[in-house]
């Protein structure tokens, strides 16, 4: 493969500190074996095919030399989609794009040494860099190594010269999600203000960095492959996966015609050269200055990640036994026979959810709602009482079993509820996992390198635990999210031990293989370890399965780019059990016997969102069927002007627009009159809020989903009164 420093001057980076040696550091042939192999990747392929990159960081630091490495063969616009800001109290992935780019130069030499004083040697002089605010481009001049006000007022002049220049091509960072401007109205460099129309913005290679933010569900993924089959055949698109084992890659892959750059941590040859490469003595402040190019650490080159079950197990006392004979009832209830099926799918959802909790289940909250009481959170004893009332209306030996089931639900929940408490070492022997939580946090606050994050399975859980924690979280390094957060996110996992309740569902298992420090699992003995051990166990041969996913890709990669499969299949290592061999895809490994436990885990918190949902949704549409009047209405699609007729309901709302360009509203078909612009979602007017929202989003708390459309619901009617 030609390499990407073979053909172009020597690329180095400046240090942004003053008076700090080396001043200057050389990239060329001097950043890792994976980050070389990336850019040569990119150089030799970018021309014909699109590229997808998984590695899990949610910047990919080469950005700003892909920038310069693409202006060598052409001469046109460059846009990147990047972030403004994750969250993790760093600086911004936009900014440090920016800053990164504005130390890249030619090393040009003055009186023997590098110098910044020699006029063209910064790569910004000759290809500018701005980002994009709304309409406007600000494209500040970051010098930080330029005391002198002339030399610096010389750059920022050229800066403005060259973006206004229609034959320069220039780099656009955004962070506004997919929107394309054709042009902008404003130049800002140094709170100078150039008013400008007629600056088009035409870009041939588009980046979208940590592309997981805009791809994370089915219907978020086809809305993305929409947009992009809109771009004209002559560009170019890089995608960034923060999570490496997304299962929208491979959908990505077919939709966009693009090449996959997987993580390559298994190949012999490349993890031999990539240890040696970040075990070399540069010094602090030489590595500092390579790892903000670097795709790569050395972190992700471990043979395993540290995933520990905490010993001793909590003692769980009698909560296996609750859970056993509820499992027991559970058998002998035919669903069919229940009247009210939410009834039994919350009770469910709450054997499961239980055991999991880091908070006390005294604290814990139900959101809960039907056609006869309004929608709220509701403590266990309440939901519980509620529930009894209900059953009545059950028929009897209906009623006979939903009670035994109800009856163990509550004795687990006292179970887990009577356990030692903080600040009150009397009250009970038995430790739960809040309690253990606090002993863990307070070993970590002796440890300064140590962030812990502590993953919840709900956002009421997260904001309970919020408040218990408060003070640890605002002085020792700790985080609490959910688990679709945890997903979505992406943080310095290497500094990080991740804590866990209870095992991850399917959806979320990929962070088990991301480079944490630790991955800690508190766990109540029997039941609950149980199942975690035997996620542990499917993990491993899940990971071996994404060995060879990533050996496909990089077939594929070696074929198009013409280097020698030999060479790349006797270097990398594949480990399979024998018994194992033939198995393909997460569900066939789950039918393998040993997985029996989690297997069902998983099928009963699938069915029992599957069937909320279904009820949900249910019920809502029943409420729409309740219109007695209807509106006949014809609409022109916009685009090929074709004239169809719909029928709308007229109690349901819809959003429409008064003019073209006017505002969103929302009102009832009677609000919307001729030549107005409605929305309709997905071509289906029966289609609600409600559904778009879990399909956008994918979200996985189903009872939450409802509170959506319920408060919407509410919120319309008030600013209607």
């Amino acid at each position: 493969m030609r390499q990407w420093y073979a053909d172009i001057p020597e690329i180095r980076a400046y240090n942004p500190k003053l008076d700090i040696e080396p001043a200057n550091v050389s990239l060329s042939n001097n950043l890792s074996p994976t980050t070389n192999f990336f850019l040569n990747v990119f150089i030799n392929s970018i021309e014909k095919r699109n590229l997808i990159i998984a590695y899990p960081d949610i910047i990919l630091k080469p950005i700003p030399l892909i920038c310069y490495l693409y202006f060598q063969t052409n001469c046109k616009d460059m846009l990147i989609f990047t972030q403004k800001d994750h969250g993790s109290g760093e600086a911004n992935p936009i900014d440090i794009h920016n800053k990164n780019y504005h130390l890249l130069n030619f090393g040009s030499t003055y009186g023997g040494k590098t110098s910044h004083y020699v006029e063209g040697q910064y790569i910004f002089y000759h290809f500018p860099i701005g980002i994009i605010l709304d309409n406007d481009v600000k494209a500040e001049v970051y010098l930080p190594r330029a005391k002198d006000r002339k030399i610096r007022a010389k750059y920022i002049e050229k800066q403005e010269k060259n973006f206004l220049d229609r034959n320069k091509p220039r780099i656009f960072l955004s962070y506004e999600e997919g929107k394309l401007y054709d042009h902008f109205e404003r130049l800002i460099i140094d709170k100078n203000i150039n008013y400008t129309t007629d600056i088009r913005i035409n870009p041939s290679l588009i980046i979208f960095e940590n592309v997981d933010r805009l791809i994370h569900s089915d219907y978020s993924a086809n809305l993305f492959f929409e947009w992009i089959s809109h771009l004209s055949n002559n560009k170019r698109v890089i995608l960034h996966f923060s999570n490496p084992f997304s299962k929208f890659i491979p959908m990505t892959q077919k939709a966009i015609n693009s090449l996959v750059i997987p993580i390559i941590k298994d190949h012999l040859e490349l993890k031999e050269a990539s240890i040696a490469y970040f075990s070399q003595n540069k010094g602090r402040e030489k590595w500092d200055m390579l790892n903000k190019y670097n795709i790569d650490k050395l972190n992700i080159y471990k043979d395993d990640v540290s995933i520990n079950i905490m010993k001793p197990n909590l003692i769980a006392g009698n909560i296996n036994y609750h859970l056993n004979q509820s499992k027991k009832y559970l058998r002998k209830i035919e669903g069919e026979k229940i009247q009210n099926k939410k009834i039994l799918y919350v009770l469910r959802q709450l054997l499961f959810d239980l055991p999991n909790l880091f908070i006390n289940p005294s604290k814990y909250k139900v959101p809960y709602g039907d056609e006869s009481r309004s929608w709220r959170y509701y403590a266990i004893p309440e939901i519980i009482r509620l529930f009894k009332d209900d059953i009545l209306k059950e028929k009897a030996d209906v009623r006979t079993i939903l009670k035994e089931l109800i009856s163990e639900l509550f004795c687990l929940f006292i179970e887990l509820s009577e356990c030692k408490r903080r600040n009150e070492e009397k009250t009970f022997s038995r430790i739960g996992k809040d309690y253990k939580i606090l002993e863990i946090i307070n070993e970590f606050i002796n440890y300064d390198d140590n962030n812990l994050i502590i993953a919840t399975r709900s956002s009421h859980e997260r904001n309970l635990l919020e408040r218990e924690l408060e003070q640890y979280i605002m002085n020792n390094g700790l985080d609490i999210k959910t688990f679709n957060q945890l997903n979505k996110s992406v943080f310095d996992r290497e500094k990080s031990t991740l804590l866990l309740g209870g095992p991850l569902r399917l959806e979320y298992m990929s962070q088990l293989l991301l480079p944490y420090k630790n991955i800690i699992f508190v766990c109540y003995e029997g039941i609950n370890c149980n199942l975690i051990r035997e996620q542990i166990e499917f993990l491993q041969l899940y990971s071996h399965l994404q060995d060879s996913v990533s050996l496909n890709y990089l077939k594929e990669l070696y074929e198009f780019l013409h280097i020698q499969l030999d060479i790349l299949f006797k270097n990398f290592v594949v480990i399979r059990k024998p018994e194992y061999i033939e198995t393909k895809g997460i569900k066939k490994i789950l039918d393998i016997p040993i997985f029996k436990a989690y297997r069902e885990y998983v099928q009963e918190m699938k069915e029992v969102d599957s069937g909320i949902q279904e009820i949900e949704i249910g019920s809502y549409k029943g409420l729409e069927n309740k219109s007695d009047t209807y509106y006949r209405i014809l609409i022109k699609r916009i685009g090929n002007d074709e004239t169809i007729e719909q029928i709308l309901p007229a109690d349901k709302t819809f959003l429409y627009l008064e003019t073209e360009h006017g505002n969103v509203l929302e009102g009832t078909p009677k609000n919307i009159e001729q030549n107005y612009y409605i929305i309709i979602l997905d071509n289906d007017v029966r289609k609600s809020f409600l559904e778009l929202i879990i399909d956008i989003f994918g979200l996985e708390e189903s009872i939450d989903k409802y509170l959506i459309e319920s408060w919407r619901n509410e919120l319309f009617k008030f600013i209607e009164n």
